[in-house]
């Protein structure tokens, strides 16, 4: 026998009944019921009526409902006069209407589920695709959860009847915001905050022209290849060595790829030789944290890798011939260029440091004073050269110095004890290499490492060139992944075609043994919406973990650089800030999901999810071209994959009635222009994102661009179409250390 659909008419009758008793009980079930959430067709009308009296200012007691019902012709389908009487007997009081009203509500419910049970069966038995039949599921499922979600026409008269409630309630509030507050006062005047269901585009060039010339050198963690940067953006290099926030050196994944024309350029270099060449804005690692280059000193320390351990695995190359091709190097060095084969920077590490002892033992020089090891270096007159051997030093992770000589010729030097053992341990300087170099004279002394113990030993040379080994020195500590060397020249290079990656653990990388970095308003955003104005933020982050955005979030609110909390660099008195900020962040209705190239049906299952268990106030995206459109990949056709994605961004904004705020990249379009201010048309990959979206602003700094401008920290906030409101643009102060905007006339705290 079929079951009955689930339903309780006495219940129905209940809720009319006390409505025309009372007919102010109305106010207490018309937030909640709908005449569909009535079983019986007769009772589902009479609700119709009385919602109708209701919102026409009039009471729906007896008499006006039989004349209405009367006058739509309909009196006699629900049973007439004598019907509505019917209602009125069965309730003895209006004070249990609620209770019944969810009753009726609660049946409604179950039927609309077996309703959707079924529609679901219907689609997976005709669904190929099981990620697209279970996004379907999932909107059938929230739709019934989120009552205000509804998809059915809404005449003009009921549209009308919302807007003006709504207008009163501006009136009442005029001068104040009426969207989600963003923080920054003059955006929110423009914009009267961020209003519900729009979709909202911020765009930025990636990196903001943080960028490197196109022959600067990147290592391949996997291959240990040595590529230029611009050979890395055209074969979309996976992974780049970069810093993490432990301070460790570690091979991560690389985002995206961006080719940023040409522009003006100059060369970094080090005290220890290590060279860069950069755009004049680009940030470099301090003991005060990340500085655009224009802030920086000679003679000022920045951070580069004591060690970046990259080694490919390649043997297939017999030792001798590695000791011969070192050999040839060193004969071949005085009369041409001669940088090491790029097979050399591919083979293992065993390899590669046969071919370092090889070529040292033939050209290079120990220099002994006060019995023990001075020097360790190697001359010659190729650059090339030695800056191989510089480079290949910091894949053993020793410190050496790269400069010319007097006489034109270019020396790499090892000068530090701990530096020289290290050389000892990992490339190792034998008896065999010393007597070939005819360093022993009698009653001199040489080092040499002890096979047995592994340490460094003092051996007498004797008339006959016999060593003797004696006493055993020591040398220091254990050493870390940074190393801090001394600025020694900054100098402007020309223009030179750029490039950059970006990163998004840890935001920078190595290049050329150099640390650079990669880059937040919508983060400043999100925190001025949820910390000031007590709002629910929902963040997906596609290319921050959420360690790293909550360490943004605390350096923002405890006004402490966030590369000193990265590294533990914290005072005694700082540590009551950090303390209240975190109390305060921890109050805060502040939801991160870094899932990394989440597709739009995910985003959108998490959003509804997070919606209704915990109630959003805006959702923020972090960033439109790192989405997929769907689960199982990204499409060939990329312009048609982000149209999609922009589509559902605005349909995920219309359907949980809060603002979207999508972060998007510029083309490079941008570079190639004498003006550097972003358009409409610099919107990466889609024209449909300007389409779908109801607000595009653009962020733009002009010191990004001139290394002498006059408006230092400065972001002008470029809002370049506006559905409902006006253009326009806004200046706000860029803090670099905590990475966060304030309005310019904020006092900022002391960087």
């Amino acid at each position: 026998m079929e079951k009955l659909l689930p339903q309780n008419i006495e219940a129905e009758c209940g809720v009319l009944g006390s409505i025309i008793i009372d007919p102010e009980a109305i106010t207490q079930v018309s937030d909640f019921l709908q005449p569909e959430d009535f079983y019986r067709d007769a009772h589902r009308t009479i609700y119709e009526v009385i919602l109708h009296l209701y919102q026409g200012g009039e009471p729906a007691d007896f008499i006006t409902i039989c004349d209405e019902l009367e006058r739509r012709n309909q009196l006699d389908d629900v049973g007439g006069a004598s019907y509505i009487t019917s209602l009125i007997n069965q309730v003895p009081t209006s004070g249990n209407v609620e209770y019944y009203g969810h009753i009726v509500e609660r049946t409604s419910t179950l039927r609309r589920l077996i309703h959707a049970a079924g529609q679901i069966a219907a689609t997976a038995y005709e669904e190929g695709d099981a990620d697209v039949a279970l996004d379907k599921a999932e909107q059938l499922i929230f739709t019934i959860s989120q009552r205000h979600a509804r998809s059915d026409f809404s005449s003009m008269e009921e549209i009308l009847a919302d807007y003006m409630t709504k207008l009163e309630q501006l009136n009442e509030r005029r001068g104040t915001i009426v969207g989600v507050p963003t923080g920054f006062t003059d955006l929110d005047r423009m914009t009267g905050g961020l209003q519900r269901s729009d979709l909202i585009i911020l765009a930025a060039r990636p990196g903001v022209g943080k960028c490197l010339t196109a022959h600067t050198l990147i290592d391949d963690p996997a291959t240990g290849e040595r590529l230029t940067i611009e050979t890395c953006v055209r074969r979309q290099l996976p992974r780049i060595s970069g810093l993490s926030e432990q301070g460790t050196v570690r091979a991560t994944r690389i985002s995206d790829w961006i080719d940023s024309g040409v522009q003006p350029c100059y060369r970094v270099r080090t005290l220890t030789g290590r060279e860069v060449e950069v755009t004049g804005h680009h940030p470099f690692l301090t003991e005060y944290g990340w500085t655009p280059l224009y802030n920086l000193r000679i003679g000022m320390r920045i951070a580069i890798p004591r060690q970046v351990s990259t080694f490919g695995r390649d043997q297939s190359w017999p030792l001798e011939k590695v000791r011969w091709l070192a050999t040839s190097l060193a004969f071949q060095n005085p009369v041409r260029e001669a940088p090491f084969p790029a097979a050399v920077w591919q083979w293992s590490r065993g390899h590669l440091a046969q071919f370092l002892r090889a070529l040292m033992a033939r050209y290079g020089e120990i220099t002994v004073a006060a019995h023990r090891p001075e020097r360790v270096e190697l001359t010659t007159a190729t650059r090339q050269l030695a800056a191989d051997v510089h480079h290949a030093f910091v894949r053993f992770g020793i410190i050496s110095t790269l400069a010319s000589t007097a006489e034109g010729h270019w020396q790499v030097q090892i000068t530090t004890p701990e530096e020289i053992q290290r050389y000892q341990q990992e490339i190792v300087w034998s008896e065999e290499d010393l007597w070939q170099q005819k360093l022993g004279k009698a009653g001199s002394s040489a080092f040499l490492l002890n096979s047995v113990t592994g340490v460094l030993e003092r051996a007498e040379v004797s008339p006959d060139g016999r060593h003797e080994r004696s006493a055993t020195t020591s040398f220091g500590e254990q050493q870390t992944d940074i190393y801090w060397d001394e600025l020694a020249e900054i100098a402007f290079i020309g223009e030179h075609q750029v490039y950059d990656l970006t990163v998004p653990d840890g935001h920078n990388f190595v290049a050329q043994d150099i640390f650079v970095h990669n880059t937040s308003f919508a983060l400043s955003l999100a925190h001025n919406s949820a910390v000031k104005y007590k709002n629910s933020v929902a963040v997906f982050s596609l290319e921050m973990s959420k360690e790293q955005l909550a360490q943004r979030l605390l350096s923002m609110d405890a006004g402490i650089d966030q590369q000193r909390l990265r590294t533990g660099w914290i005072e005694e008195d700082e540590w009551d800030r950090i303390v209240l900020a975190g109390d305060k962040l921890s109050e805060a209705s502040i939801w991160i999901d870094d899932t990394a190239g989440i597709s739009t049906m995910e985003m959108r299952s998490k959003a509804r999810r997070l919606q209704s268990e915990q109630g959003v106030d805006l959702i923020i995206v972090d960033y439109l071209q790192l989405m997929q459109a769907n689960a199982s990949g990204r499409s060939e056709n990329r312009v048609q994959e982000v149209s999609e994605i922009s589509r559902s961004l605005k349909g995920l904004a219309r359907e949980l009635n809060v603002p979207v705020m999508a972060l998007s990249q510029l083309s490079r379009s941008v570079e190639s222009r004498q003006s550097k201010v972003p358009q409409l048309s610099d919107l990466r990959e889609s024209g449909s994102i300007e389409q779908d979206s109801d607000i595009v602003m653009f962020i733009y700094r002009d010191d990004v661009y001139n290394q002498d401008s006059e408006r230092k920290n400065i972001a002008d906030v470029i809002i370049a179409k506006h559905r409902n409101g006006p253009v326009g643009e806004i200046s706000l102060y860029f803090q670099a250390s905590q990475t966060r905007f304030r309005d310019l006339d904020a006092t900022p705290v002391e960087e």
